[in-house]
């Protein structure tokens, strides 16, 4: 009977327990709604809600368009508003006609590349050509037909004009479209009026009287813009200026400067189909969940003071529900508490996410998520704190408390702090502080809890402080030693595996920063040995592996014509010929072999940079004077685009100069007559980025990543004078001045791009 009875009374602890803790959840977290919401419940608070005022911003918005930049058609129609149009609004509608024409170009170019290059795949040369050829009229037709357009500003101002129509009708359709909405427009310069209701000009406010739950009346004059607001019902009259006009500010704005008068109400019965009735509904949902909120609220609060009453004075809820978690030690139930902590932090995070997106049910699924989450929190903290009021729990949680296992470890390091001869000095600091810690802290706390008893505070609360502080230092210490034995310890064991780039980062004297500084010293040398021998390898290995690549046709010319010269049967004229083309071929062995020492040096890194600060708008001019005739030869059309304001990089001028050097000739030399190369400079992100384009001569059936290789050529059948390096020795001069090049190739297409961070 009496285990029954026990069973019986856990059960209803729990119950109640489990009541109290879902109800204070719920008053938490639903009373959030309710105070937020709560100028729902006021008194017309539906004008005042946002909602309400950015629909009476918008529809007068649209009223004051209708009456000073629409009127009519007939209005936008004649030939004065036609005449008055702005050289701004025909240019406007110009290069809107302009980047239409460019779109729709790349848009055929495109898809015809597209068609041509699966004929070309087809090895269906006169398909291909045919495209070509229809690509090029349908063009040509596109340019026609836009330019007749662009050049005439009789039709500009035709479609600006039926632009302007189009907008009018879509006003008037949003003007039209409100049925709870009266007003009555004035323009003062000319008397006219625009309205959607009957009204007696002597007396217009009293038009509004009958069915306005909202009266608004705003005129500018003289510069001036006020704002009248009477709320009928209310019988209140308000009238502010600028400075005044609240959440109507942006409206009073509009007629500034204006001789307009704008009367406007709100039906106090609205009617079905505008935006005005579907806000009001939302509103009156809203209403009605935040009343039966404050219901739920009230009623949780009652059910929260009611079984906290019984658990407190009818159950002895502290002595009896925390056996299930006695074998917690202290420390785990703080790891406990702390983890709860954390998770309710989330809970509510988690549902503040949601929070602006309400919906019309009292309490949501989201909101039920965050009363279970926080209930549960509750009631696990309440589970792990109380035994720590318990006063048989709290002897036996001293037990099995974790210190003594403290004093195991500060033997086996005292132990093993003797067998290590050089790390000695930082074991017999460890067992100082331990001892410090063990044998003067501890003690001094015993004795602040014996004060803190025998009611002497002052005494107990200064040697409490010292504690704190004493033990805050010692803590410090000992972590910033661990701390910096750690990072000695890592950065070690990275250095042994390899990692030469990997830096010791410890500041500060003593026995440790004195190791780690010798680590890292020794590392440095180390790197710098071995970076000396592999660049010196890499360049050996490189020299002989392309030293006879694209060599052997000038080498093979010039023994062939010395061969020739040695038989003497030769005229002198034939013998003149001879040595002139002894002569080419010997500059050209002499470009080649600077070339390959070039590159090969760019890519062991075994060149030398010059960092320094350089303006690259006048240094990509400058190179492209210096080609200036060799570009006219080629009937080549560049067109160079620079920013508005000059970037500067940090960079090598003269190794950036050999890059625009080798990428102009690359283009000069690769690039089909007679057709367009576009340069761009321009600043995004923080970074310069440089664009170079052009139509290869050539069909570019060959991988970007490819191209980049060492004597790799557009052409495949290498008649051209170039040797196949200048991309290469292009890439790596940008990589070693930290900048990156990388190719791109669509069609015939070529593209070469490099990018800079801006100098700061």
């Amino acid at each position: 009977m009496g285990i029954r009875l026990q069973n019986k009374n856990k059960l209803i602890r729990e119950v109640l327990l489990i009541l109290a803790m879902f109800s204070i959840a719920t008053v938490l977290i639903v009373s959030v709604d309710v105070v937020t919401n709560k100028e729902v419940l006021e008194k017309d608070g539906f004008y005042k809600t946002k909602g309400f005022m950015e629909i009476v911003r918008s529809f007068n918005s649209d009223v004051i368009d209708l009456a000073k930049n629409y009127k009519s058609e007939e209005y936008i129609k004649s030939k004065e508003y036609a005449k008055d149009l702005s050289s701004n609004d025909i240019e406007a509608k110009r290069q809107e006609l302009v980047n239409k024409l460019h779109d729709e170009s790349d848009k055929l170019t495109y898809e015809y590349n597209n068609r041509i290059n699966e004929a070309n795949a087809k090895i269906t040369s006169d398909e291909a050509d045919k495209l070509k050829e229809e690509l090029n009229k349908a063009l040509q037709d596109l340019k026609e037909d836009y330019n007749s357009k662009i050049n005439s500003t009789d039709s500009l101002k035709k479609d600006i004009i039926d632009e302007r129509l189009e907008n009018l009708k879509d006003i008037r359709k949003r003007v039209e479209s409100f049925k709870n909405i009266k007003y009555v427009l004035i323009d003062g310069n000319d008397g006219t009026t625009k309205s959607n209701i009957q009204y007696d000009p002597n007396n217009i406010k009293a038009s509004f009287k009958d069915n306005t739950g909202f009266y608004l009346k705003v005129y500018g004059k003289d510069g001036k813009s006020n704002l009248y607001k009477n709320i009928y019902d209310c019988n209140v009259d308000i009238k502010s200026n600028n400075s005044g006009t609240g959440n109507f500010g942006s409206l009073v704005n509009m007629v500034s400067n204006s001789d307009l008068t704008i009367y406007m109400s709100v039906n106090e019965k609205l009617s079905e189909g505008d935006a005005i009735y579907f806000a009001y509904r939302d509103f009156s949902n809203l209403k009605v969940k935040i009343i039966n909120e404050a219901i739920v609220v009230v009623v949780a609060l009652a059910i929260f003071i009611i079984s906290l009453g019984v658990l407190i004075y009818r159950i002895k809820f502290i002595d009896e529900n925390i056996t299930s978690f006695r074998r917690f030690p202290l420390e785990v139930r703080a790891i406990g508490v702390i983890a709860i902590i954390v998770l309710n932090i989330a809970i509510l995070v988690s549902y503040y996410a949601y929070y602006p997106y309400r919906k019309s049910e009292v309490i949501s699924l989201v909101e039920i998520e965050a009363i279970v989450g926080i209930a549960l929190t509750l009631i696990m903290l309440l589970k792990l704190a109380l035994p720590i009021f318990y006063k048989e729990a709290r002897q036996e949680m001293v037990k099995k408390a974790l210190w003594w296992k403290a004093y195991e470890l500060l033997e086996k390091v005292v132990k093993y702090g003797k067998e290590v001869t050089y790390m000695r000095s930082i074991f017999f600091k460890a067992i100082v502080v331990i001892c410090l810690g063990v044998f003067v802290i501890l003690p001094l706390t015993v004795f602040v809890g014996f004060l803190f008893s025998h009611g002497v505070f002052v005494y107990g609360f200064i040697i409490l402080l010292l504690i704190i502080t004493l033990a805050v230092f010692v803590s410090a210490y000992v972590f910033k030693k661990l701390i910096i034995l750690d990072r000695i310890i890592v950065g070690a064991e990275k250095i042994t595996n390899g990692n030469l780039n990997y830096t010791i980062n410890i500041r500060g004297q003593g026995n440790l920063s004195k190791l780690a500084n010798n680590i890292n010293n020794m590392k440095a040398g180390l790197k710098s040995s071995i970076e000396s021998e592999v660049k010196s390898e890499r360049l050996k290995t490189e020299l002989i592996t392309n030293v006879s690549h694209d060599l052997k046709t000038p080498l093979t010319s010039i023994i062939n014509y010395v061969d020739l010269l040695k038989r003497n049967n030769a005229s002198p004229e034939d013998m003149r010929n001879y040595i002139d083309i002894l002569d080419r071929k010997s500059q050209r062995l002499k470009v080649l072999i600077e070339d390959l020492f070039e590159a090969s040096k760019a890519a062991s890194g075994s060149l030398e940079i010059y960092i320094e600060k350089v303006e690259v708008t006048s240094l990509l001019k400058q190179t492209l004077a210096e080609f200036e005739e060799k570009i006219m030869k080629t009937e080549l059309d560049f067109r160079v685009i620079y920013p508005e304001r000059k970037i500067y990089i940090m960079a090598d001028g003269k190794k950036l100069w050999r890059v625009f050097e080798n990428l102009i000739n690359n283009i000069l030399n690769y690039s089909l007559r007679g057709t367009r190369v576009y340069i761009t400079v321009n600043y995004e992100d923080g970074k310069l980025k440089i664009a170079m384009k052009n139509i290869s001569s050539y069909e570019l059936d060959i991988d970007p990543e490819e191209i980049l290789e060492r004597f790799k050529r557009g052409d495949q059948s290498r008649q051209t004078e170039g040797s196949g390096l200048g991309l290469a020795i292009a890439k790596s001069l940008i990589e070693l001045q930290n900048g990156n090049f990388n190719i791109q190739i669509d069609g015939d297409l070529f593209k070469a791009n490099i990018e800079f961070e801006e100098a700061k």
